[in-house]
């Protein structure tokens, strides 16, 4: 018989061997047995929702092992989507690979940049961190790390590490100007998104949301399903770890019909959450071959380098190979100073500075007000007066700061050291702080004087001051103009950022203005109608506040609580309530003594829920009655409108909390009551979490009563949810319900449908527990 390709239909895998016909279950032991032998290569998939050919692959650098992954060509287009590893082939992930690689094919790839949609719960995207700076009009090409960088386009990572100063950010400019240049005559052009980081990114879910967000600026939609999964991302004990799935959505988006792209990384040296390195590691080892990352970094990251290096998956550049070449600076005083230099003298500062490039933007700088030749070489020698023999970069920076400063007028100097303070600015901002209306003609000024402040290309008047700069200024600026006059500045900040719904921003200059009570205001506003999910964020802002004021408000306690129990850095771990009993317990008497029982209730379902997922029914039950005595019925949800979404999730955990109590000791009747409530009430949250849970709950309640058809339909339902990101939790809970299952087919005699549920029972299970087991191992 002629070779056919195995395939899938109505759930179940057909192939011929032998010249016999082979059917196998789609899930079952015999399933995932196939897909591990050496022979299974290929299999067709067809369905409802849609169909292509699967593949089995290894990556060309043999990382990772073995995966799957699915082709669809139509019209010409060829789509592709990441499956998984054999032991992730379900059916609902088979389907679901099918139902997005339909949805490709239906709505074609637009490449133009679309507004990115931003989810209530996220703070709002300072915009101009999404762009370059403007490259200056004098510049020294430098086509040697021009071509390394065009070759660091085969590795997945180019890494450009070098100290402040060294034109790691011009030199990328530099590099997205040309090839954007070379991008109208070709026919697949390089797409660039850019994100600048700050010590605020030091958050994993805004750490990812900016990255995410940043992703538009090339591909359009792509990243619109991730942000949207962050977004989702619930303190619910039950909920799945949704960073995890946002990243996996977003790969399998990349893995697709999409044209070559790259992202710019500046300044990952202010990161330093760990979590947040372990998720970017895991994102790089799992690129599609058409993107690419560039990092921008003072210091060496916590990432595994050498790993990479010896792949072949990283290129590199570092200080020795961005410094200036004697050509390079002598081409750069042609640039900058009209007066000619002595190759001596040219000489005698390229040996100086070492080839340091902002050495020379600031002595080009300094040298501005100097008219003759034997002025700047007069300046140079007091540059060498008292100098050791290895110059300070330091030393030369307050050097040619103090000099350039002084040289000013004093309104420019005032414009500077108060400017300074802002890691970007626009006139409107200047205009409020400073109280004038003129900072659009001052802004513009200083950029054009040299005064390393770099205009944001297509940001709308966004500029940022070099960080080599802004540190020396702002050292001044605390030094000449004190730290009251700049806690004013900060508090006058604060206000315009309010103005401009920039939250995040708003609150963190009202902390620098130490202007608490508004800022404890902005971050209960902040979490009025929704869930502020940035645990890491939320703790190093209330860490700052003064206690007393935290006992003057409850609602900062329980979010502080919160925010210090759901900041663990170890993904899938126990969450421990002890570092947060305290601020519970000022929570609750804050709340009572302001007559806030709701709030009371509230927090006592919180305690319920925690409680209940970690396996302690007794407590548990004694904060789900108290919290139901102050919570309104299930049946009033309207209560919750406008209300944070996990208040709902914390009722149905009460209601789940007495139905298992219920359970226990064999009062059906009542069981079936709170479950149904606690379901019911669970469909008003998207992510439905609790559905699951109670849905198959309330299936074992109807068949403890022998209501068979009603424990089947709650059983079929809850096999229709959506499943969980979390695999080992998954296959745990798919065991519980093939359980249900099982019984029901004894109870109606179908004894050989019991055997096969049983099997696949016993193999969910496995995956669990060996699932589990990797993760304890990870995390030891």
């Amino acid at each position: 018989m002629a070779h056919t390709t195995p395939t899938i239909r109505d759930a179940t895998l057909h192939f011929y061997e032998d010249e016999q016909e082979i059917s196998i279950v789609v899930g079952s032991a015999r399933w995932f047995a196939w897909l591990q032998e050496e022979t299974s290569t290929l299999f067709s998939f067809r369905s409802l929702d849609g169909s292509y050919t699967a593949r089995k692959e290894h990556a060309g650098n043999h990382r990772g092992g073995w995966y799957w992954k699915a082709y669809l060509k139509r019209q010409g287009m060829l789509y592709r989507a990441y499956l998984g590893k054999s032991e992730d082939l379900t059916l609902e992930r088979l389907n679901e690979v099918a139902l997005m690689l339909a949805k490709r094919h239906l709505e074609p790839l637009s490449r133009q940049p679309r507004q990115m949609v931003h989810p209530k719960s996220a703070v709002t995207l300072l915009e101009s961190k999404l762009h370059p700076p403007r490259l200056p009009v004098r510049l020294v090409e430098r086509m040697p790390l021009l071509e390394r960088l065009d070759e660091g386009q085969r590795q997945k990572l180019t890494l450009v590490q070098a100290p402040a100063g060294s034109g790691k950010t011009t030199l990328v400019a530099q590099w997205i100007a040309r090839r954007e240049a070379q991008n109208a005559t070709q026919r697949n052009p390089l797409l660039v998104a850019w994100l600048s980081l700050d010590s605020g990114d030091n958050d994993p879910i805004r750490f990812w949301s900016s990255l995410i967000a940043a992703i538009p600026a090339i591909y359009g939609h792509i990243g619109q399903a991730a942000l949207v999964q962050l977004s989702q991302q619930s303190q619910s004990p039950f909920a799945p770890a949704q960073l995890e799935a946002a990243l996996a959505s977003l790969l399998n988006d990349l893995t697709g019909s999409v044209p070559e792209g790259v992202l710019i990384l500046e300044d990952y040296h202010v990161i330093e959450h760990s979590r947040i390195h372990e998720t970017l590691t895991f994102f790089i080892e799992h690129l599609p071959a058409e993107f690419h990352i560039v990092m921008l970094t003072r210091s060496t990251p916590p990432l595994p380098l050498v790993r990479w290096r010896a792949r072949g998956d990283l290129q590199e550049i570092h200080s020795n190979q961005l410094s200036f070449s004697l050509e390079e600076t002598t081409a750069f005083l042609q640039q900058h100073i009209p007066c000619p230099f002595s190759e001596e003298t040219i000489q005698k500062l390229h040996t100086y500075l070492e080839g340091w490039a902002a050495g020379l933007r600031l002595f080009a700088l300094n040298s501005q007000s100097l008219r003759t030749p034997q002025m700047i070489e007069d300046s140079l020698g007091q540059l060498h007066v008292g100098s050791a023999n290895n110059p300070s970069r330091r030393s030369i920076q307050e050097f040619f700061i103090s000099e350039v400063l002084a040289a000013q007028p004093e309104p420019l100097q005032l414009f500077l050291l108060q400017t300074s303070l802002f890691s970007r600015l626009t006139s409107s901002l200047c205009d409020v702080v400073m109280r004038r209306q003129d900072s659009a003609e001052w802004l513009d000024r200083v950029e054009h004087s040299g005064f390393f402040l770099e205009a944001l290309d297509s940001a709308d008047g966004w500029y940022r001051y070099h960080a080599l700069f802004a540190e020396a200024m702002r050292a001044e600026a605390t030094r000449r103009l004190g730290a009251e006059t700049l806690r004013c500045l900060a508090a006058q900040a604060s206000l315009w950022y309010e103005e401009h719904a920039l939250l995040s921003e708003a609150i963190e200059t009202a902390l620098s203005a130490q202007e608490f009570e508004r800022a404890a205001l902005l971050i209960e506003r902040l979490n009025e109608h929704t869930y502020f999910t940035e645990h890491h964020t939320m703790c190093r802002w209330l860490e700052q506040m003064p206690k007393f004021l935290l006992h003057s408000r409850p609602t900062l306690c329980f979010l502080f609580a919160q925010a210090r129990i759901f900041s663990t850095d170890n993904p899938g771990s126990v969450w421990r309530i002890e570092p947060a009993e305290e601020l519970l317990q000022m929570a609750e008497e804050g709340w009572r003594s302001q007559g806030y029982l709701l709030q009371v209730g509230v927090l006592s379902a919180f305690r319920a829920t925690f409680t209940i997922v970690h396996g302690f029914i007794a407590p548990a039950v004694v904060y789900a009655r108290q919290a139901l005595q102050l919570l309104p019925p299930a049946s009033a949800e309207q209560v919750y409108h406008q209300r944070p979404v996990e208040w709902i999730e914390w009722h149905c955990g009460c209601l789940l909390t007495l139905g298992m109590e219920a359970m226990q000791t064999g009062v059906f009747h009542t069981a079936r009551q709170y479950l149904h409530e606690g379901y019911t009430l669970s469909l008003h949250v998207k992510d439905r979490v609790f559905t699951r849970v109670i849905g198959r709950l309330l299936g074992d309640v109807y068949l403890e009563m022998a209501d068979l058809h009603q424990a089947d339909s709650y059983y079929q339902q809850t096999q229709a949810e959506p499943p969980w990101s979390d695999k080992a939790g998954e296959a745990i809970f798919l065991t519980q319900l093939a359980c249900g299952f099982i019984r029901l087919a004894y109870e109606w005699n179908e004894l050989e449908k019991a055997d096969q549920l049983a099997y696949e029972a016993s193999h969910h299970h496995y995956q669990g527990l060996s699932r589990q087991g990797r993760r304890l191992d990870t995390h030891s």
